[in-house]
């Protein structure tokens, strides 16, 4: 079996493990991958088989930038972006929306053409990748999907520690959904252990415990601190030797510029936040903001957050509040004017300090609205009737109000709060995602969490891919 790899920055170390782990298992095993940044070239080259054929992402990148796009390349490209719709990746991803249209087109055409001559090339069994949220890996996912190539993405379920082998970037689990379906209409034929997890973490959430462990808060804390000497002397080494064409990684001067802005942002945010206690007395509607960039708000949701907000702000109740609060990993890093201009345009309005317990203002609520993710199942947990937009993970239950069109939103909020709160299919629901993932591996960068790479945990990640390839 041939593993392929979208070897996305330290995530090189972690995928290289993985095919050590797996090809001691399954002779005969052979590799190959993207390499997404320079500096990984290396490790990849040396830590995967003599031979295995590797792409270089970002020297792709800027040889299509410098490519025109005109005669028989721009008709093929035409027709690929009529299939497959490729603004709705492109202007999502953050890096691309920099860049003028023209140049990203000459990108996207020209990684289509390298991508789909790299994989008839190589002809992988399966590919293996987590960087589903840029628009580069959303293009290559749909050309594997043409191809009935096998995808495996380990993904945080957002669930306790349980961890998902999706096959999809759309994070839906259609056998999660039906493992449910089932349950609810054969309670008898249920996992018993399953069912017991997920009662006693319903009856956590319900108890205001996190739905989960947040790692990313001091991670982002420390990208904005001032750097030592010697820190400064190693980026500057790493941006002139490796990230000089990578349009993910800011310059030295943006750099600076980013840290100036971070500690003015800090103040301005400190100031036109405030205690959720402001809340007392008002009917409520929350909506807790996603950190950005993530794939929430890239490619599973149709919508930005700022739609969401004007959706909510104009069309809730004029006696209500719209509580907003930032993500904790996000402070100070949205631009100075975002919740100012908010403030000024909604009277209705209020950003309420970003330490705020989520719980404590679900608890304040009489509606949560988010694009997606776990704050779905905790709204439910408390009773709380809850509007979401991307299908991902927790739409298929049936539980809360899923909205892919938010645009329609008086019909949409109309069903919001008719709903009536139903703790056993969400139990059901939570016990389903346990009988489908593991806590026995984690998966996350491994700069930030060491072990990663260590030898269990590379094993049991390298036992749940066989588990789910059927090996």
């Amino acid at each position: 079996m041939k593993f392929g790899f979208w070897l996305d920055y330290d995530q090189t170390w972690t995928f290289v493990a993985l095919y050590r782990a797996l090809a001691g298992r399954l002779p005969g095993a052979r590799a190959t991958g993207i390499v997404v940044n320079d500096r990984y070239w290396a490790h990849a080259a040396e830590g995967l088989p003599a031979g295995t054929g590797l792409l270089n992402l970002y020297a792709r990148i800027e040889a299509a930038r410098a490519t025109p796009l005109e005669g028989e390349a721009l008709a093929r490209f035409r027709a690929r972006d009529v299939a497959l719709r490729l603004g709705r990746a492109a202007w999502s991803d953050r890096h691309l929306t920099r860049l003028p249209q023209a140049e990203t087109l000459r990108i996207l055409a020209g990684l289509e053409r390298d991508f789909s001559a790299y994989l008839d090339r190589e002809r992988p069994d399966v590919f293996v990748f987590n960087c589903i949220a840029s628009m580069y890996a959303h293009l290559f996912y749909e050309l594997l999907a043409e191809r009935g190539i096998r995808v495996v993405i380990p993904t945080h379920t957002g669930i306790g520690g349980l961890f998902h082998l999706f096959d999809n970037p759309d994070l839906a689990w259609p056998e999660v959904w039906d493992t449910a379906a089932r349950w609810r209409a054969r309670p008898d034929g249920a996992d018993p252990d399953a069912m017991a997890w997920a009662g006693a973490y319903v009856a956590g959430l319900k108890a205001a415990k996190p739905a989960y462990a947040l790692g990313t808060v001091a991670l982002e804390a420390a990208r904005f601190r001032l750097p030592g000497p010697g820190r400064a002397l190693r980026y500057l080494r790493n941006w002139y030797a490796f990230d000089r064409r990578d349009l993910t990684l800011p310059s030295p001067a943006a750099r600076l510029r980013a840290l100036a802005a971070y500690r003015i942002n800090a103040r301005r945010s400190a100031a036109l936040s405030e205690p959720p206690e402001v809340l007392d007395g008002h009917d409520v509607a929350y909506l807790p903001l996603h950190y950005e960039p993530e794939i929430a708000t890239l490619t599973l949701s149709k919508h930005d957050q700022r739609l969401l907000i004007d959706l909510a702000a104009r069309q809730i109740p004029a006696t209500w509040k719209l509580a907003v609060k930032d993500h904790p990993a996000m402070l100070a890093q949205r631009p100075a004017g975002y919740f100012a201009a908010l403030k000024a345009r909604y009277p209705n309005l209020v950003v309420v300090r970003s330490d705020t317990p989520s719980q404590a203002l679900i608890a304040r609520s009489r509606l949560v609205l988010t694009l997606s993710g776990t704050v779905v199942v905790e709204a439910l947990a408390m009773a709380r009737p809850v509007i979401y937009t991307a299908r991902a993970r927790f739409s298929g239950f049936g539980l809360g109000t899923y909205a892919p069109d938010a645009i329609e939103f008086a019909p949409v909020l109309e069903r919001a709060l008719a709903w009536r709160p139903d703790d056993a299919a969400l139990t059901v629901a939570v016990a389903a995602i346990r009988h489908h993932s593991r806590d026995t591996y984690v998966f996350a960068e491994p700069l930030g969490n060491p072990g990663v790479l260590e030898a269990g945990n590379v094993e049991a990640l390298a036992e749940a891919v066989r588990d789910r390839l059927g090996l």
